[in-house]
């Protein structure tokens, strides 16, 4: 199973190692806890054929006010 690197849409984290076809495309940020759902998009590149993660819904994280 292949894992993929996905950065963050509301802090910028990295997040690293992620099998997001056992989630079905489910992340939740190590940093700030926002949820995001991935959809695997195809790209052929020249004769070889990759995957990409695309965003479709993202969730913020909730934060508590000061």
């Amino acid at each position: 199973m292949r894992t993929a690197d996905v950065k963050c849409p509301e802090c910028g984290t990295m997040n690293n190692s992620l099998f997001l076809e056992e989630t079905d495309g489910l992340m939740e940020c190590d940093c700030c806890g926002c949820t995001v759902q991935l959809r695997k998009m195809a790209i052929s590149l020249s004769s070889k054929e990759e995957h990409r993660w695309q965003i479709i819904r993202f969730w913020p994280a909730a934060r508590l006010a000061v």
